[in-house]
């Protein structure tokens, strides 16, 4: 490591990272085509530098837009991301909580609903990666939602009593949250492969309008029903 606490960034984590620093923020579409990482390769990297607060997104429209966080700024200039989460200052209500957890925060939540696990333990129940794992762990710890405890080799983990009180509204939002982002994601592709076979934007755009307009009838039908 080139640093103590920290790890060395990788060739992908640079790529993305240089691409959202030096031009700003942009489209998961956009980024493939920057900087030509596979698909799969891409994810991975996208998850990893969201897990470690190096970018963050936002939806905008139909589309979700990454940019670089102040931390990704200082992980470039030093070449390692420094390990460990500050305390929050302060309580953070259980909107503001499920606005900030990750969907490995979220798997791991959800994997502790059933009882204390040890990080081996949490890894194999969710299939998320040593370093994911172990990052969504300092966070619900710096939430205040996990507590740990080492017994001989091994540490446990377990949900707090406040970590207990949001757990099932916070997975169901956050995995919500990360289903309409497969239908963005999804929906973009289409359009994608659309316009390749000759549609043009005129016609996607109506079609678009057209579906909103639906919808919109849906859910006013809906709530006269309720």
């Amino acid at each position: 490591m080139s640093e103590k606490g920290g790890r060395p960034l990788r060739p992908s984590d640079y790529a993305v990272l240089n691409a959202l620093r030096f031009l700003g923020p942009m489209s998961y579409q956009e980024i493939k085509r920057l900087t030509n990482l596979p698909r799969g390769k891409l994810y991975d990297t996208l998850l990893r530098l969201r897990d470690s607060g190096l970018i963050g997104f936002e939806l905008r429209g139909r589309s979700k837009i990454y940019h670089l966080t102040e931390a990704g700024r200082v992980a470039l200039e030093k070449g390692v991301v420094v390990s460990g989460f500050p305390q929050v200052e302060r309580k953070l209500s259980t909107e503001e909580l499920i606005k900030v957890l990750t969907p490995s925060d979220a798997a791991v939540i959800k994997a502790l609903t059933e009882g204390p696990k040890s990080t081996q333990e949490i890894k194999e129940a969710t299939g998320l990666k040593g370093l994911h794992v172990n990052l969504a762990l300092q966070r619900l710890r710096s939430f205040g939602l996990v507590a740990s405890e080492r017994k001989g080799v091994m540490q446990y983990h377990s949900l707090t009593e406040e970590g207990k009180a949001i757990a099932e509204s916070a997975v169901k939002a956050v995995e919500a949250k990360l289903e309409a982002e497969r239908i963005v994601e999804g929906v973009l592709d289409r359009i994608v492969e659309a316009v390749r076979l000759g549609v043009s934007l005129g016609v996607i755009k109506r079609e678009l309008k057209r579906y909103e307009l639906e919808l919109k009838e849906r859910k006013n039908q809906e709530t006269a029903k309720n």
